[in-house]
This record gives C-alpha cells, structure tokens and sequence, in this order.
C-alpha cells in the first residue's frame, strides 16, 4: 500500500525540514546536481470561529492547531521519466495529529506532448485547484472554498493509488487542451477523522432509533421516554475502483481557460453498534427495564458522478475564477445484512473569486461560495446550506515567508459537523484564519 503512517512526532519533520531550509538563501528548490530536487514548506496557523465550532473541535476558543509541513523529493534518472515523492505532516484540531505521511509518490513518463504516463499515488483532478491545495504559494486564501473542496476529505481526496495518461493536444487556432484520464482507488489513513465519525455516528443514529421504534411498539412505552446509550467498535471504510477524467481548454484568449471534471466510484463503510436502552414499564415493582442490542451497521455508497465545471481568466495582475461541483450519492444501509434504508443525494455547491495584486509583496482575493449538501432541500433549516463570503489578504515578506490573513462571514450549517457542536448550532457566525509559511 503506497499510503503509510509514520510514528516520527511533527517536531522531527519540522527539524528536517528547518536543517534544511537553513542552507537555502532563496526560495528556489535544492538541487542536488542537474536532476534531483527538494523542496517543501512550513506553516502555522490560527483558526477562531463564532458561534460554532469549524473543522477543529474548540475553534471557537481560538486554536494553533494548524500546522503544516512538507518535503518533496524530485529526480529525473533518464530522459522523459520524472519521478517524485512528497512526505506531509499537518495538525488539524482532530485531523492529522502530526503523523507523517506519504502525500504522493509517482512515476511519469512523458513520451510525447499529446502523451505520458503515471503510476503510483497520484493527486485527483478535481476542479482546477485540488493538485495545488497543498502548495501555499499557488493561492492567495487560506481555506480554499468549501463548496467546492471540502477540507474535512482532504486525508483521502488529494490523491489516489492508480495509473493515469494524460497529454497535451494542439488545436490549431483553437487553443490547446489538456487532458487526463485515470483508474485507481482511495485510500482511507484515519477513521478517527471527523469526517467518518460524523459518517458513522449518523448511521449508529439511525440503529438506534430503529430500536427504540421496536421497544415501543413492543412495550407500548412512549418512544420519547425511552433513553438509550451507543457505543460503536471496529470503524472502517474502503472505496472501491475509482474513474474518471478532466479536460482542460485552454482557449485562444490569452490567460482564459475552461475545465471539466468527473469522478465515478464507490465506498462502504460500518461499524458494530450496542445500543443499551432504558424503557419505563409503569411497573412500580420493576419501573425501568434495561435492554441491548447489539448489530453490524454498514452503507455502500454508489457514486455514479462527482463532476467539475470549471473556468478561470488571468489577466496582468488580475485573476477571476468560478467553479461548479455536483455529486450524486446513491446510498443503501444495512442492519446485520438486511436492508434497512435507501436514499438519493444530489449536492451542489459553486463559488466566485476575484484576486488583484496590488504590490509585489501584497495580494487581495474576495470568494462568494454557496453549498448545499441536499440540492432537493436547499431552505427547511439552516443545516441545508453553507454559504460563504470570504476576503482574503496575502504578504510576501520576501522570497521564503508568506502571510495571510483571512475573515469569512458564514450563513449556515450545511457542512459543520453535530460531534463538533453538541450543543447545537446557530445560523449566522464569523471565521477568523491567520497563517504564515516558510517555503524553499
């Protein structure tokens, strides 16, 4: 399996990298003779919110655990095959915890413009920004928009295990296109992430009040007066063979291009659940009656599409971008192999984003993002919809640090997650980010 974690602590990646970057007086990569290559970064973070608590479990008490840490190693053997590998560590609140994985690792073999070849753990196409979403410099935010690129899947959505071809076609006055198709499967490092817990806890719910339904049709107790208790054991999630592809036109006007992207797959995924219950039985002799129960819960999830639509236009210091995500997720849920529900999702989500260089050293971005998980639901409560207006402002100290500093104003609470909120949620709160980086 390409995909492994490390015991080493971020503090030991830190010194590497640190070591390292101490013997680089400018921001270009370290070359070792004409063919071999390192490079990588160093940040650390702040992220506060208002009201709710977003992608880090106390973020409304303010937190620095937002840390990131990459190396890449880059070598060129023999003529037209490249080959490359990149370790990455980040503290995410809950995510990460400062292990040290591999973030990607290929070989590429680039036989002609209109065709080359890849194999190993590659980064997934998806709209224009996921492949550089690890690469501080490529962007001016600090969160790229969450209707688009969700961060909480960042573990296992940056890349996938697999091959892919790709090239470059000529079209004359037309412009040119890129493209890429791949084949592969994804790998799932952590089902401690907030992501599956999230997955799983809403599938455990469901058991759960499946068994309180039966207790009460069975002791005619009233369903709200039954109290339960779940506990859920041996977490686990596997995607089977993912597809797909993304074209890319970059037209005759200079700077403006048009992208498409669409992933097809599936994942299962389950826990074993015991749900203890109390049931009131009116009995003065015996007042509660305890019962367990205990089963095998599991979701497979049909994907039929996850698709892209993309376009951006740089012009001088200008850089204007809009995207369209649209997935369907065609689920079916399983009580110890007995079919307990079915469901069809189709979410939405899109953004607009507008950056200008103002100096050299400082760049300004604004985005308007909108997402909504359920596209057949979009207004019944504010947990349908996310929306989004984030500003963003980008200081390059010199030619190694970088800093940001971010604010979004948030409506909704389509994406946050109710483990990180048990208290509930409210509709209208703030996101504050800072984030400076060390590059070489």
């Amino acid at each position: 399996m390409f995909f492994h974690r490390c015991t080493t602590t971020s503090i030991a990646l830190f010194a590497i990298v640190v070591v390292l970057t101490g013997l680089l007086p400018q921001s270009e990569a370290l070359a070792f003779g004409d063919d071999i290559h390192v490079g990588g970064m160093v940040s650390q973070g702040y992220l506060q919110t208002t009201e709710n608590n977003f992608l880090i479990d106390d973020s409304k008490d303010g937190s620095f655990e937002f840390q990131e840490a990459t190396i890449h190693f880059m070598a060129m053997p023999v003529d037209r095959l490249r080959i490359g590998v990149q370790l990455y560590a980040r503290d995410f609140g809950s995510e990460g915890n400062t292990d040290v994985v591999l973030d990607w690792a290929y070989g590429d073999y680039r036989w002609r413009d209109f065709l080359g070849v890849r194999a190993g753990r590659i980064k997934m196409p998806i709209g224009f920004y996921n492949k550089v979403r690890d690469i501080d410099v490529a962007r001016t935010s600090i969160l790229l928009p969450q209707s688009v690129y969700t961060e909480t899947q960042r573990d296992f959505g940056l890349a996938y295990e697999g091959v892919n071809v790709y090239g470059n076609l000529g079209l004359g006055g037309g412009g040119s296109a890129d493209y890429e198709a791949f084949f592969g499967t994804l790998n799932v490092p952590n089902m401690n992430s907030i992501f599956w817990r999230d997955a799983i806890q809403n599938i455990a719910d469901g058991y759960s009040a499946g068994v309180v339904a039966g207790l009460s049709a069975a002791t005619g107790a009233p369903a709200n007066s039954i109290s339960t208790y779940s506990t859920s054991n041996n977490s686990a999630a596997s995607f089977d063979n993912f597809y797909g592809y993304q074209i890319v036109w970059n037209t005759p006007i200079n700077g403006l291009r048009l992208g498409h992207t669409n992933l097809t797959g599936s994942v299962e995924f389950g826990t074993d659940v015991t749900v203890d219950a109390d049931v009131p039985t009116g009995n003065a002799a015996m007042p509660i009656m305890e019962s367990s129960n205990s089963t095998e819960v599991r979701s497979e999830v049909d994907i039929p599409y996850l698709a892209t639509f993309s376009v951006e236009y740089i012009w001088n210091k200008l850089t204007v971008a809009a995207e369209y995500k649209e997935n369907r997720y065609e689920t079916k849920t399983y009580f110890d192999n007995t079919l307990a529900s079915e469901s069809v999702d189709v979410g939405v989500g899109y953004y607009g984003m507008v950056g200008y260089q103002v100096f050299n050293w400082m760049t300004l971005s604004t985005y308007y993002s909108e997402l909504y998980p359920d596209n057949s639901d979009r207004d019944s409560s504010h947990r349908q919809w996310l929306k989004d207006a984030a500003f963003s402002t980008r200081f390059d100290l010199n030619s190694n640090w970088l800093l940001k500093l971010e604010l979004h104003s948030m409506n909704g609470t389509g994406s946050l997650s109710r483990l990180q909120n048990p208290d509930g949620f409210e509709e209208s709160w703030m996101l504050y980010a800072a984030k400076a980086t060390y590059r070489f």
